[in-house]
């Protein structure tokens, strides 16, 4: 059997608009699919509706693109493995609380660096963390940013009628 493939939306932070992540998520939650949303945590708590969206949905799963969107492929070791717990210390304290209850509590457990940029040290770092590390754009069916794409473009993608890789080409070249 196949590795599942990953639709992975980066950069969901506080700034993002919930209604305009909602409306690009319905496709995947209409069929049943898990759309991947890669986080920075910095004040995440500040926009209620997103946050309150990413702890409840079931087709959604939130992993760890980091405290702030950094480049952390030149950060130090002890700096890396300081965010990444602050991210998922902030996570599940702010996401423990009713009504979701902290045993469904979605975890954390892959680090999505930002621009795909690795280096030895962040590798050691989410091991540290307890976290896989995956930067290798060719095991995502689709990387992208909610704000690029329509809910038609996921359509597509998801009914066939392109593949994930043709519609990341299209949205780049817009």
């Amino acid at each position: 059997m196949g590795q599942e493939l990953i639709y992975r939306d980066d950069d969901i932070n506080y700034l993002t608009c919930a209604d305009e992540l909602k409306r690009i998520h319905e496709p995947f939650a209409r069929r049943e699919i898990v759309h991947t949303v890669a986080v920075e945590f910095y004040r995440l708590w500040e926009n209620k509706s997103l946050f309150h969206f990413l702890k409840t949905d079931p087709f959604i799963d939130v992993e760890l693109h980091g405290w702030r969107h950094w480049n952390h492929s030149i950060i130090n070791y002890e700096r890396l493995v300081w965010d990444f717990n602050r991210a998922i210390d902030y996570w599940k304290c702010r996401a423990g609380k009713q009504p979701v209850l902290l045993a469904n509590l979605k975890t954390i457990t892959t680090h999505f660096p930002t621009w795909n940029r690795m280096s030895d040290t962040l590798q050691k770092a989410c091991n540290e963390c307890g976290l896989k590390f995956s930067y290798d754009r060719s095991e995502y069916a689709w990387q992208f940013h909610y704000w690029e794409v329509t809910a038609e473009d996921v359509e597509e993608v998801l009914s066939g009628k392109v593949t994930a890789k043709e519609m990341q080409r299209k949205v780049k070249a817009k």
